[in-house]
């Protein structure tokens, strides 16, 4: 008679600011799970912050810019504001296929990239798909149309969706 034991399963988050100006990170736990990390961290440029999340999670990352010293009162980000989101769901439910993506849905105020850690996401079986690897590139906000664009004197610092601007749904 054999045993098994039941492993914890965790993902190994690593966040790193490419960005010319620090970003205060935010983490937010979809309904009934928890915020890694408390919520919020900073990083100056350069910088990157690891830390582990438990297989089961859903929720979404992003990044508050032009805040001040204290990390309040940010010009981008902040709990509505145009913001690029990284989104994850890592096998919810007992059979949920694990996903990420990055979405564009509220706007978006940085550049960013999901990177999976080398070794940690190979191809297993017929069944099971290589990940890949998404990026929305830096210096999109040059490509911001003026009636979507969020203004800090005259720079673009983040773009408005069109629903989120017009408030309409998209069909």
């Amino acid at each position: 008679m054999s045993s098994l034991t039941k492993m914890e399963i965790s993902w190994e988050f690593r966040i790193k600011n490419d960005c010319p100006f620090s970003v205060w990170a935010r983490t937010l736990g979809k309904q009934g799970h928890y915020n890694p990390e408390g919520g919020r961290f900073t990083l100056t440029t350069g910088a990157s912050h690891n830390f582990n999340i438990n297989q089961g999670w859903a929720g979404r990352i992003w990044a508050d810019t032009l805040c001040q010293p204290d990390g309040s009162q940010c010009k981008t980000g902040d709990w509505g504001t145009a913001t690029t989101l990284g989104e994850w769901n890592l096998a919810a439910k007992t059979g949920d296929m694990d996903w990420y993506d990055i979405s564009l849905v509220d706007g978006y105020n940085v550049g960013m990239r999901i990177t999976l850690i080398p070794g940690t996401f190979d191809k297993q079986g017929q069944d099971r798909y290589n990940c890949g690897e998404p990026v929305c590139i830096e210096g999109m906000l040059a490509q911001c149309p003026g009636e979507l664009a969020v203004k800090d004197d005259d720079k673009t610092i983040a773009c408005m969706s069109a629903c989120t601007k017009f408030k309409s749904e998209a069909s």
